[in-house]
């Protein structure tokens, strides 16, 4: 989600998580488990070949029945445990003929030396690599369905997750090495997102072209946000766009917003979607659009926690611009 104070707020939110995590964690780390070939064909779904593919982030299963989603993301933390939960989601998700985006999330083990800041540095040793081996060997098995891994998402919004400290030369490091250990799984049919949040910081985060598939950004209208900080009015989709598609448009990897939304009365957020739909056009690297259809889960400090969700109808936008041609 996108950068705000938000640390004291949510400072029990992530101890909460960790617990959670490390419970996953103790019951599961060192004992792996079987994963088998479905035992149904399932359908393998593509992402298109031409124009923006719309996908959402729909705990609810609001959208269980939309025909004209090609992307269903879920977020899941990185326990060997919690491997079975992803393959059976997943599996859910390949059913709706949709392309899994998995947001794998790296909270810290708190147990045997290891803790929230030594995260980087222990990914890099290894500590990590059983819950990555199973994760990635799971999704491995899905092929030739291909799967998107969005590990350690908004790495550049400080103090937003655990791995969001201001350590870009870490949060590379541990990147490049959870994707290596990704790849010596043999698992071929996994494309990888690097996701910054849209800081101006972000090119600081880059691992590296042969580390990247797609690069994925968050992009939502919170227009009482912009007020209450001076805005004379909401900021339109392109105002908060722009600049971050700046920043990553001369990596010329294919582009995706992994989360877009907008909160407030249901007219603002009819117009601001259908107005993103009319500007998608613009940016030639855009190929993917997921609406974030949850309420926030942390309040963006004073001014309150944004309810992103929509009605069926109003995502996906109903006209879309066609995309622009990339310059050769």
């Amino acid at each position: 989600m996108r950068s705000v104070n938000r640390v004291s707020v949510g400072a029990a939110l992530v101890v909460l998580a960790l617990l959670a995590v490390n419970l996953q964690r103790w019951s599961g780390l060192s004992v792996p488990w079987p994963v088998t070939a479905p035992a149904a064909a399932l359908p393998v779904t593509a992402l298109p070949a031409e124009g923006v593919a719309w996908g959402v982030y729909d705990p609810t299963g609001q959208f269980a029945g939309a025909g004209d989603v090609t992307i269903e993301q879920l977020y899941r933390p990185w326990t060997a445990a919690g491997a079975r939960e992803i393959v059976e989601e997943v599996r859910e998700v390949r059913t709706r003929r949709r392309v899994p985006l998995i947001g794998l999330e790296p909270w810290p083990f708190v147990w045997a030396g290891m803790d929230e800041a030594a995260l980087f540095a222990d990914v890099v040793a290894g500590a990590y690599d059983a819950p990555i081996r199973q994760a990635c060997s799971a999704l491995g098995r899905e092929a030739p369905q291909v799967v998107l891994v969005r590990w350690g998402h908004e790495m550049d919004l400080l103090g937003r997750f655990p791995w969001s400290t201001g350590d870009p030369q870490g949060f590379v490091a541990a990147y490049r090495h959870f994707v290596d250990t990704c790849r010596g799984t043999g698992a071929t049919n996994l494309r990888y997102v690097w996701s910054p949040g849209g800081d101006v910081s972000l090119q600081e985060y880059w691992p590296g072209a042969a580390y990247v598939d797609y690069v994925g950004l968050t992009t939502l209208g919170f227009g009482a946000w912009d007020v209450d900080r001076g805005a004379a009015r909401p900021n339109t989709f392109r105002e908060i766009f722009e600049t971050k598609y700046g920043l990553v448009q001369g990596y010329g990897k294919p582009v995706l917003v992994c989360e877009f939304a907008s909160t407030g009365p249901a007219a603002h957020q009819q117009r601001w979607v259908a107005e993103a739909g009319e500007a998608f056009g613009a940016y030639p690297l855009l190929q993917g659009v997921v609406y974030f259809n949850a309420v926030d889960p942390v309040a963006w400090g004073e001014t309150g926690v944004p309810d992103w969700r929509v009605p069926l109808g109003v995502f996906p936008p109903r006209a879309a611009a066609p995309r622009a041609v990339p310059a050769r």
